[in-house]
């Protein structure tokens, strides 16, 4: 594993060197093949819930994915949790409700995968799923599939990630949101790790293409 720098004050952005840059893009924001999967997870976050849900309409046009299910409770002063938002907006992209299941608790990437795993055992439909499509935003691209392996390791796991920055994903480390978002990630792998909030990926479950 690339050892893992800490950063976090304004100060510390200056050290973005050249070098702790190709680390980050080589083991951070990674990528997979998108086959169609029998199941697409698409994540909470209410800075991109616009990005996530037309990544997944676009994914869905196309034939990919198979029963959607959208995770993510009430955050913050909101009256509605953050599941329901995106599944209305879905719905409202064209993509039937049949076709969309809810998990509206969680509040954290673990409780995300934990609780759509729940769902599913309810719903009869746990046992079928032999394939997840992860759907999420850039930073956090490496940890969503770290999560799914940690609590769902059987499953192949596959990345579709958005970038709803006005910066290309190559040139995260020149936008200052972004940077900080990415950074952020970066340091909460190894802690993480540590904790067992997240598993180390295999390459018989999730292949990786090369970083950025």
């Amino acid at each position: 594993m690339i050892a893992m720098v800490f950063y976090g004050t304004e100060s510390d952005r200056l050290a973005l060197t050249p070098s702790l840059v190709r680390a980050i893009n080589r083991y951070l924001l990674v990528s997979t093949k998108i086959e169609r999967a029998d199941l697409s997870l698409v994540f909470g976050g209410q800075r991109s819930s616009a990005a996530r849900v037309e990544r997944t309409f676009e994914l869905w046009k196309d034939g990919l994915l198979g029963k959607i299910i959208v995770s993510g409770g009430m955050v913050g002063d909101a009256r509605e949790a953050e599941a329901d938002i995106m599944a209305s907006m879905l719905i409202k992209q064209g993509i039937p409700s049949a076709a969309i299941l809810l998990e509206d608790k969680a509040t954290n990437t673990g409780e995300n995968v934990r609780y759509s795993i729940e769902v599913l055992r309810r719903k009869g439909l746990y046992e079928g799923i032999r394939s997840v499509l992860c759907i999420g935003r850039l930073s956090s691209s490496r940890r969503y599939l770290m999560t799914l392996e940690r609590h769902w390791p059987s499953v192949k796991k596959m990345l579709s990630s958005v970038n709803y920055h006005d910066v290309h994903s190559s040139l995260w480390h020149t936008d200052k949101q972004l940077s900080d978002e990415v950074l952020g990630e970066w340091n909460k792998l190894r802690p993480y790790l540590e904790a067992n909030f997240i598993t180390e990926l295999r390459t018989q479950t999730c292949p990786l293409i090369s970083g950025r």
